[in-house]
């Protein structure tokens, strides 16, 4: 007969476990709103890069497009990777979500220029954030159910809400960047008349190595309860 995963009142959990928990959950949801934040973000530059250059303002309307394509995705995410945590695990399915979405965003800074593959670079963005919307349908439900399932039972509500707080850090973090990033350089280095620089590209790509910190917190995590549930 299988057991209730919610902690009975009385249970005590070592915190270095509690902390590992809220460290590796607050990551994941933080990339997962951070590959969502760059895109909104860096648009312009998006649009000016991977469509056609002839009517900008059109080419900033089908990014938007694309962008809204995400939204559409979510609900299917959370079924998909819903039905993958009820095989193998909600933490593995927490990481897995995390690095679909850092591969979608990867694939996004990767994806060569209009003017190097034409309508192809167009359908690589929305093939990307197809992928971005499976997972973050898949990873925000899976992450708070997991949070309220891990807390003490007199602490739920609190580590339910750090989803929120990661999330908001996160939208401040990309709107520096993004500051940052223009500060140091000049707007003509990054749209020009042959299109956007490279350098839109860099917080694209440049999350993808954190996600193997969800994943390997959630791994550290499952061994340790383990070695707990034999103690």
């Amino acid at each position: 007969m299988s057991t209730s995963t919610l902690p009975t009142p009385g249970t005590v959990r070592p915190r270095q476990s509690a902390l590992k928990t809220l460290f590796g959950t607050g990551v994941g949801n933080a990339l997962e709103w951070y590959d969502w934040n760059v895109y909104a973000t860096f648009s312009v530059y998006l649009a000016a890069a991977l469509f056609s250059t002839d009517n900008p303002q059109s080419a900033f309307l089908k990014t938007l497009a694309v962008f809204a394509v995400g939204f559409v995705a979510r609900p299917f995410g959370g079924l998909v990777f819903g039905w993958i945590a009820d095989k193998i695990g909600r933490k593995h399915s927490l990481a897995l979500a995390v690095i679909f979405a850092s591969l979608g965003s990867l694939l996004i800074g990767l994806t060569p220029s209009y003017a190097s593959w034409g309508a192809w670079s167009s359908a690589l963005l929305l093939v990307a954030r197809l992928i971005q919307g499976l997972a973050h349908g898949g990873e925000l439900p899976s992450a708070q159910t997991y949070l309220s399932e891990q807390a003490p039972a007199a602490r739920r509500g609190l580590w339910a809400s750090a989803i929120y707080m990661t999330g908001t850090l996160d939208c401040w973090s990309v709107w520096v960047w993004a500051c940052c990033c223009r500060r140091c350089s000049p707007r003509n280095r990054w749209v020009t008349s042959a299109g956007a620089s490279p350098s839109w590209s860099v917080p694209c790509w440049a999350c993808s190595p954190c996600s193997s910190a969800p994943a390997w917190t959630s791994r550290r995590c499952s061994s340790q309860a383990s070695r707990t549930r034999r103690r």
